[in-house]
């Protein structure tokens, strides 16, 4: 039973730790006045951040990204997460945030950015990169 609790606690502790390296980096990016927009693909030309915020009320909660055009780029992090249709997954979950996110400011520019590390499966840093990359690069796509 301890030996759960640790490895539990180990967990949060690393992907909290992730989270703040993530925060830093934005943070950074603001403080110099950085053009985010070759780091998120998708962006406008010239998108240094206007304000970071940190764990919000938004349904894309982790870190908020305002960036001086008024566009928003909504982070989730995740230290590492696998692709998985279960309903109770981290990444189901993520993706439902993604999708409330999108329905209760879909005429707002937004962008939505799953952070994740090295750690993450291959199916999701890089099979459903490549899929959601042609989907934003096709100029016949829904978006």
């Amino acid at each position: 039973m301890t030996e759960n609790l640790n490895a539990s606690g180990s967990a949060t502790n690393a992907g909290i730790d992730y989270q703040q390296r993530v925060a830093a980096w934005l943070l950074v990016a603001l403080l110099f006045g950085k053009d985010i927009s070759r780091d998120f693909g998708g962006l406008n030309n010239n998108s240094p951040i206007k304000n970071v915020a940190f764990e919000t009320n938004d349904s894309v909660d982790d870190l908020k990204a305002e960036l001086n055009d008024k566009s928003v780029v909504y982070l989730q992090v995740k230290r590492s997460i696998n692709l998985s249709t279960n309903v109770n997954s981290d990444f189901h979950k993520t993706m439902k945030q993604f999708i409330k996110q999108f329905v209760s400011h879909k005429h707002s520019k937004n962008y939505f950015v799953l952070a994740t590390s090295s750690d993450t499966s291959s199916k999701v840093s890089k099979d459903l990169f490549k899929i959601l990359e042609s989907i934003r690069l096709n100029p016949h796509s829904a978006g």
